[in-house]
């Protein structure tokens, strides 16, 4: 669109040429003085948020998208074994050397702060098939053994979209007070969500 003004009278009337032409010429200001304030905060922001970037054999914990109930919000410790660095995705393997199976971005990505790297904290697949064959063995259990003896419980989707990490140990193999405590609290109430998603399917 032309935004220039007309100099013939028979356009536009000479009393309103002027107000006209320092209209456009407030317009032009402002869109420089937008476009200068948009600069500055791109730089103050780019300057504030960093991007995390991640050494190979860094030790790091993967966002848990999947989660269903109380379970844990990260999933790991994962090692870094590739890295793209121009796109920030990371090509991550168990403490076990079982690959994942894709590359994941920085931003579902956190550094494991830790010394006790023998093993995994947490993944929810044998999480949940411990909490299986647990339920099976209980008898006053009041989950239909359909649940328990199926894959259903991996397949749930979580209802609780934030909160923080119970603790980062979830493994038979941790025996100490804290940690058995810990994992005795979190399975309870991972079945009472259990219980009541059941509940109000039926």
């Amino acid at each position: 669109m032309d935004t220039a003004i007309s100099d013939d009278p028979s356009l536009v009337s000479d009393g309103a040429i002027p107000f006209l032409r320092n209209l456009q010429q407030a317009r032009i200001n402002a869109d420089a003085r937008v476009a200068t304030n948009s600069q500055q905060d791109k730089e103050r922001w780019d300057s504030i948020m960093k991007p995390h970037q991640f050494a190979i054999s860094e030790h790091l914990l993967l966002q848990h998208e999947n989660k269903f109930g109380l379970e844990y919000n990260w999933m790991g410790p994962y090692i870094v074994i590739d890295k793209n660095a121009d796109k920030n995705i990371y090509k991550l393997t168990t403490m076990e050397g079982v690959p994942y199976t894709s590359w994941v971005h920085a931003n579902r990505l956190k550094i494991a702060k830790s010394n006790d790297f023998d093993h995994i904290w947490y993944h929810p697949t044998p999480a949940r098939a411990q909490m299986r064959r647990d339920l099976a063995l209980d008898s006053s259990s009041a989950l239909p053994f359909s649940l328990v003896d199926s894959s259903g419980v991996d397949r749930g989707l979580s209802t609780v979209l934030g909160g923080g990490d119970v603790g980062h140990y979830f493994n038979e193999s941790v025996k100490s007070e804290d940690t058995g405590f810990i994992h005795s609290i979190g399975a309870h109430f991972h079945l009472i969500s259990i219980h009541f998603h059941l509940i109000r399917t039926h």
